[in-house]
């Protein structure tokens, strides 16, 4: 994605009049008068690391400390107890009907003997799919009419999940064994409804078609998406005769609702809010706006410590208006020896590429103890004030050349530099994590790897492969950083919903097992095409992609963004939240 169009903390990270012999002159006068040289020593914030390295001269600590997991308050059940819902105890409360929507016969219950117009019935223990396998005590069947045209569906009652969990259909499926039978086959649809949320929005939708032959037996694993959160939500089942005879007697096994992850958050990105020209009072407003709309978190940049005083002052609002904070965490001109040194791919077509002149650092220049002294002091500012952050997230977009300096902008390859890159990466998540995870502290805040910004599918040229960056992490010199440095891995979504499942899915085969992902920016752009409803619809269907992926686990998830041209949800000007807004208040999903 054009870096130009969605600025996410973006820009260099000193002013770009730094052109001239007074370059060094002018990074200094750009820091607030508080702030430290950049090319001063940092302060011994950790006098136990090593001065070449900044990495602990006693080689790998137990980092974090050891705490009693019971003085901790328990923490709430993320799936906000969503338990599963055993549909075959519901068959006496379904509703099931042919294709001019009238009433079919339970079988089990009247005895009726009427097998050419369908209906439906209990199992019985000789059941057997047409696998050979055994029906289990929990199956149910269901006869379609014996004309092809012709349908049984069973829709059934109303449910109200937890709002908190993903769920899926689960079921085993198949056509029942009867010797010498003449089946055929059948079709099979999954089909959920709901009240809409808005008017325009479907109130119906086929999730998923099966064929299935005289032999096929399936376990069935149907992600539901979105749909538990709307108002009288509702499954239903429909079945139609491939050939016309009545021996394809549908089997299904252990129906069943199942919650199988959370459901991921929903937060707010607003990275560069503390350069707004209003001052605090603006940038406290613009929190309280966020908070209006019912965004419930979050996403802040993390820059020089010269803009330390606002930043504490939008992390105050936002606790105060009950909304959780992530922190990104940017490199800096203070993180550098000699910032305009470690800069690189400044000019006219990097501008064209990112949207500003200057080129960006290489991140394999970082001078990890002027690092630490900067993040030191920005989380003791943190703690001195009383402040909550609930997580911090190492970087931002590394694996391309607007957000990292190593790579080339033209010509060369990003391969040349990568083990650079990666390597000093590694030493800043460890870091990190040893600044953020103090010892003795209950539970730290969460330390987030980068979100990558997947360009690697359109710019290879300009992009590392993120996975590529997960694999080198997971062994530095023998230690598994993403196991040992890193909570929640960072991931950023802007593709085709095929892009986007390829990409989760292959970072979460790349990664410890089990290890949670938050998204921190996606988003949809703002146009005339796509404003109102059709936006609204577009970033419903990213976040039930979000929540249709059980091998993916994602927790957390971060809008871009609130206010912004292209990309934003509120109107700042008129003081009025876009349509789109609604997203946050529809989406009903308690922060974690």
């Amino acid at each position: 994605m054009d870096a130009t169009h969605r600025r996410d903390a973006s820009g260099p990270a000193f002013d770009a009049s730094v052109q001239d012999d007074a370059a060094s002159e002018s990074l200094d006068a750009a820091q607030s008068p508080d702030a430290p040289d950049a090319r001063a020593p940092p302060p011994d914030a950790a006098p136990w690391l090593d001065a070449a390295t900044g990495l602990d001269a006693g080689g790998d600590p137990d980092v974090g400390g050891a705490v009693d997991a019971g003085a901790c308050a328990p923490l709430p059940d993320p799936m906000g107890g969503a338990s599963t819902v055993d549909l075959f105890a519901q068959i006496g409360a379904a509703s099931v009907v042919n294709s001019a929507w009238e009433p079919l016969p339970n079988y089990t219950a009247t005895g009726s003997t009427d097998y050419e117009h369908g209906g439906y019935g209990l199992g019985q223990s000789s059941d057997q799919f047409a696998d050979g396998t055994h029906a289990g005590p929990r199956t149910f069947y269901l006869l379609p009419p014996s004309n092809p045209s012709d349908f049984i569906k069973i829709f059934f009652p109303s449910q109200s999940l937890a709002p908190a969990a993903a769920y899926v259909f689960s079921s085993k499926i198949g056509i029942r064994h009867v010797p010498g039978s003449t089946a055929l086959g059948v079709s099979v649809h999954v089909v959920v409804s709901a009240d809409p949320d808005v008017a325009g929005e479907p109130s119906w939708v086929e999730l998923a078609q099966y064929s299935l032959a005289k032999t096929d037996t399936r376990q069935l694993e149907v992600p539901l998406g979105l749909w538990p959160l709307r108002a009288n939500f509702k499954l239903a089942i429909q079945i139609s005769c491939v050939g016309n005879n009545y021996y394809d007697v549908v089997l299904l096994d252990g129906a069943s609702l199942r919650p199988v992850q959370p459901r991921a958050a929903l937060g707010v990105n607003q990275p560069n809010l503390m350069w707004d020209s209003g001052g605090v009072p603006v940038m406290q407003r613009r929190v309280d706006q966020m908070a209006s709309v019912g965004a419930m978190q979050l996403r802040l940049a993390l820059r020089g410590v010269g803009v330390m005083s606002p930043t504490l002052a939008i992390i105050k609002r936002a606790n105060e208006r009950g909304m959780k904070v992530l922190l990104n965490v940017l490199h800096e001109a203070e993180d550098f020896v000699d910032p305009l040194g470690a800069t690189a791919n400044g000019g006219a077509e990097f501008n064209a590429l990112c949207g500003w002149p200057n080129g960006n650092f290489r991140l394999s220049a970082v001078d990890l103890p002027r690092y630490r002294a900067r993040l030191t002091a920005y989380v003791d500012a943190i703690r001195a004030q009383g402040l909550t952050v609930d997580a911090y997230e190492i970087g931002n977009e590394y694996d391309w050349v607007c957000f990292n300096g190593d790579i080339p902008l033209t010509g060369g390859a990003p391969d040349q530099s990568f083990n650079a890159t990666a390597a000093r990466y590694a030493e800043i998540l460890r870091a990190s994590y040893e600044i953020i995870h103090r010892p003795g502290d209950c539970r730290p805040p969460a330390v987030v790897t980068f979100g990558p910004a997947n360009t690697i599918h359109f710019r290879p040229s300009n992009s590392i492969d993120p996975v590529r960056f997960f694999t080198y992490l997971r062994n530095v010199n023998g230690v598994d950083y993403l196991a040992r440095y890193a909570d929640v891995i960072g991931e950023h979504i802007y593709s085709s919903e095929a892009t986007n499942t390829a990409d989760l899915r292959a970072a979460a085969q790349a990664v410890p097992a089990g290890k949670p992902f938050w998204v921190t920016e996606w988003g949809v752009p703002l146009s005339a095409a796509s404003t109102g409803y059709p936006r609204y619809a577009a970033m419903k269907a990213v976040l039930s992609l979000m929540s249709s992926l059980p091998d993916v686990r994602i927790e957390n998830s971060f809008l871009y963004a609130f206010e912004d041209a292209q990309w934003g949800v509120y109107d700042t000007s008129r003081d009025t939240p876009l349509f789109e807004a609604r997203i946050f208040s529809d989406y009903r999903v308690p922060a974690r």
